[in-house]
């Protein structure tokens, strides 16, 4: 539906109780009616689909966080680099 002629609808029903006669067509308050109806549920689409996006988001961000945090936990069981090894043998060997 759209809103092709609405505000002229709503200055007719402003204007309506000042004149004698009603110029509203027929189906004017279903037509509101209906787009409050419509409106309503855009904004409940919306509010849903924040919702699951920002679960979403934290599930992911749950997910890394604990991936990154049991692989901490395990780097103390692991054996060291080699790297590292040998930067220590050297340092060693130099007499320090």
């Amino acid at each position: 539906m759209t809103n092709d002629g609405l505000e002229q609808l709503f200055i007719r029903a402003k204007h309506a109780g000042t004149d004698g006669s009603s110029s509203l067509p027929s189906g004017f308050a279903d037509r509101v009616y209906s787009l409050h109806v419509c409106a309503r549920q855009k904004a409940r689409i919306t509010a849903r689909t924040s919702v699951l996006s920002i679960s979403a988001g934290l599930v992911i961000f749950a997910a890394v966080i604990g991936w990154n945090f049991n692989s901490l936990l395990m780097a103390g069981t692991e054996e060291p680099d080699p790297v590292d090894e040998i930067a220590q043998s050297l340092w060693v060997s130099a007499g320090n």
